[in-house]
């Protein structure tokens, strides 16, 4: 159960920090695709290559960046993101590595009737210091013979309870300063329309005009959706529109470029 909801906390972390990249490829017009999008290689070589800026639109681009720099470093100890990241990795894309605790006494100590005490333990969970690295090359990088605990070396010496709550306190925090900057610039960008074109390269296929997929289930149309009564919350109904999905404004999407 303990592995199941480490693993299940990653995973939810991960769709965030995913759901965020796409905020951030759309807002900052990062040619790259927006389905697809996570905080990972293409991000950080878009940002590389324009460096600080020749134009007004790229020295925006490059002052956002600065600002999320500094904002992923002040929410957390070094390195968190890009272990987070490869944590999420490891567990979605590799098999397990292996899984490390031990029983440590349980505080407060309890004498029963007879005074002497009585023995109670929990068990600490650890998770790995090097997620982007399997088991083996771990183990090669640390011989049992070696002078130093080579324990240390292989996990977090802290109790994953401690790691997964600081992760999503790091997350949390992080989101909630990269949504303010990305305000930000989507004010200057309406404000200045023409400077920073969105790029087609975020949808390279444009918008999906056939289904995908043939599947349609195990048991097809055993129950059906009624559609006599919808009812979704007014957020909803203001992505809706945003997105030119009503009726008077859905003759749009034919004049998109």
């Amino acid at each position: 159960m303990v592995v199941m909801h480490i693993a299940g906390m990653a995973r939810a972390l991960s769709a965030a920090l995913d759901c965020l990249a796409g905020a951030i490829i759309g807002v900052i017009a990062i040619p790259t695709p927006i389905l697809t999008a996570d905080l990972g290689r293409k991000i950080r070589e878009f940002f590389t290559k324009i460096g600080q800026g020749t134009t007004d639109g790229e020295k925006v681009q490059a002052d956002f960046y600065r600002k999320f720099s500094e904002v992923i470093a002040s929410v957390g100890p070094d390195g968190w993101l890009q272990w987070a990241l490869d944590f999420r990795n490891m567990l979605v894309h590799r098999g397990r590595r292996l899984e490390s605790g031990q029983f440590v006494p349980k505080l407060p100590q309890i004498l029963g009737p007879d005074g002497d005490q009585v023995l109670r333990a929990r068990r600490l969970t650890y998770l790995p210091r090097n997620p982007s690295m399997s088991d083996v090359e771990v183990w090669r990088e640390t011989p049992m013979t070696s002078t130093r605990d080579p324990l240390q070396t292989l996990v977090l010496a802290e109790d994953a309870v401690e790691t997964l709550g600081g992760l999503m306190d790091s997350t949390k925090a992080m989101i909630s300063e990269t949504a303010k900057l990305l305000i930000d610039v989507w004010k200057w960008r309406r404000d200045n329309p023409q400077i920073l074109t969105q790029p087609a390269a975020q949808w390279p296929k444009g918008a999906t005009t056939a289904p995908s997929s043939v599947f349609q289930g195990y048991a097809p149309r055993s129950r059906d959706l009624s559609s006599s009564i919808v009812s979704i919350h007014p957020v909803v109904w203001r992505r809706f529109l945003a997105a030119s999905l009503d009726d008077a404004s859905r003759s749009q999407w034919e004049t998109f470029d």
